[in-house]
């Protein structure tokens, strides 16, 4: 069974022929002639036997052919639909896709995301907190399973392993989550886990942000410095000063200090810059 699209009606119909076959269109939806020459067909359009071809206003796929251009894509696109391959919404991306898909959850449900796709946390703050949001229904209890994994960073060494279940009481949007993190006195790249949600129950439901991603950052090293960006800095001759940012990272335990100080190149400390070193 297939649709074909009607293009004087506008509107799909079911054929029990391949379209192709019954009126001798091309994979383009362009006419061909049919084997007999005489483009009778066979189908639930066919004329009766002896009669030829019919004429006049004619529902059939060589119509649609003539009359519409993008036949073939219609075609195509109504039998992905209806095979389960497509959506009624062709042109949308899966962004849209997804949001359209969210605002129709939070009309029934409650749906739970995180408040930021990405925390950080220093190694010696001892307990780490994620935000948990709640969204569309929340005019009765609900619940969401929360749970740690590793990544760089291993459970029991770098952070507190969790999995429970946080309970939300009716009316109540928000809720912190507290999670440890376990301070060690050996310098270590800055390390991350992840924290997930996940639906315990059938009428919850999950938004954008139910994953998010934990950076520990190490206390134990002075830091790396390096400027911010590593691309070369271009000024105008008639700015009034260059502004560049140092950056301090991988650790910033204990007071440290930096010497900077200016070279000249092909500019001239004195007559293209006012030279610069200090601490």
């Amino acid at each position: 069974i297939y649709l074909v699209w009607l293009a004087d009606n506008g509107y799909f119909k079911r054929e029990s022929v391949h379209p192709e076959i019954k009126e001798g269109v091309d994979g383009e939806g362009i006419s061909t002639p049919s084997p007999a020459g005489n483009g009778v067909t066979t189908g639930h359009n066919a004329p009766p036997a002896g009669q030829g071809a019919t004429s006049g206003r004619r529902n059939s796929v060589i119509t649609a052919a003539e009359r519409n251009a993008n036949f073939f894509k219609h075609r195509q696109q109504a039998r992905a639909f209806f095979m389960g391959g497509g959506s009624r919404n062709d042109g949308e991306d899966e962004e849209t896709k997804l949001a359209r898909e969210l605002a129709n959850a939070e009309k029934f449900h409650s749906v739970f995301q995180f408040g930021s796709m990405q925390y950080a946390f220093m190694e010696t703050i001892g307990s780490g907190v994620v935000k948990v949001l709640r969204q569309g229904q929340t005019n009765s209890a609900a619940t969401v399973k929360i749970v740690t994994s590793d990544g760089t960073a291993k459970a029991g060494k770098a952070y507190g392993q969790k999995e429970e279940i946080m309970e939300f009481a009716a009316g109540e949007t928000e809720k912190d989550c507290p999670i440890q993190i376990i301070h060690d006195d050996e310098w270590n790249q800055d390390l991350d886990f992840y924290v997930e949600l996940q639906t315990v129950e059938k009428s919850t439901k999950l938004g954008r942000m139910a994953k998010t991603c934990c950076t520990i950052i190490d206390m134990d090293s002075p830091g790396v410095f390096s400027w911010l960006s590593e691309e070369p800095q271009y000024f105008l001759s008639s700015d009034s000063r260059a502004l560049l940012v140092l950056e301090r990272r991988k650790g910033c335990k204990g007071v440290v200090s930096i010497r900077v100080k200016s070279e000249d190149a092909n500019g001239k400390a004195g007559e293209h810059f006012l030279p610069i070193d200090q601490v």
